[in-house]
Formats: structure tokens, C-alpha cells, sequence
């Protein structure tokens, strides 16, 4: 078994209510238990790689636009919608 792996999407994401001021956010957390050896450099080169794809990273930049103004301070969901995840960005996560 492998040593354990945490992965922390950080964004500064202007909350509800606030019309110029942004906080860092967790947007995506991803714990991986089971990578060993040079599996972890890997996956982060690898994802780093298809974030800078134009087409990826555009979608990155909608889910970042997305997020502005949709949560409160702390987090909390303005209102539960089945369509918008819990999840913010939900590209980033997969």
C-alpha cells in the first residue's frame, strides 16, 4: 500500500454580498491512498498538462467565473438546487 496523497484546489472566489472582495477558497480536495514511488509527480504533471490545454483551460476559467458570487463567507450554499452539485467545480474534481 501506498502512502497517502492530498490534493487542495485553492481559488480566490468573491463571496455573496461582496461586491470587491475575495477570499481563498478549497474548491476540490482529492485524497489518494494508493500511489507510490514517482505516481503522485505523475498525476500532478498530468493534470497540470491538461489545465493548460485552451479548450481545459477554458472550462477551468467558466467554473472559476461560476463560483464568484454563488457561496456565502463561509462556504455555505445560497440555496439547495438538485442541478447545481455541492461540488463547485465539478471539471476540476473529475
Amino acid at each position: 500500500m501506498g502512502s497517502r496523497h492530498q490534493l487542495f484546489i485553492i481559488a480566490r472566489i468573491r463571496p455573496a454580498g461582496e461586491s470587491n472582495k475575495s477570499y481563498y477558497y478549497c474548491l476540490v480536495h482529492i485524497h489518494h491512498q494508493s500511489l507510490s514511488g514517482t505516481g503522485p509527480l505523475k498525476a500532478v504533471l498530468t493534470f497540470i498538462n491538461l489545465i493548460k490545454q485552451p479548450e481545459n483551460a477554458r472550462v477551468v476559467r467558466q467554473e472559476l467565473q461560476a463560483a464568484h458570487n454563488k457561496y456565502h463567507r463561509w462556504f455555505e450554499e445560497i440555496e439547495v438546487d438538485p442541478y447545481n452539485p455541492r461540488t463547485p467545480c465539478p471539471f476540476l474534481a473529475y
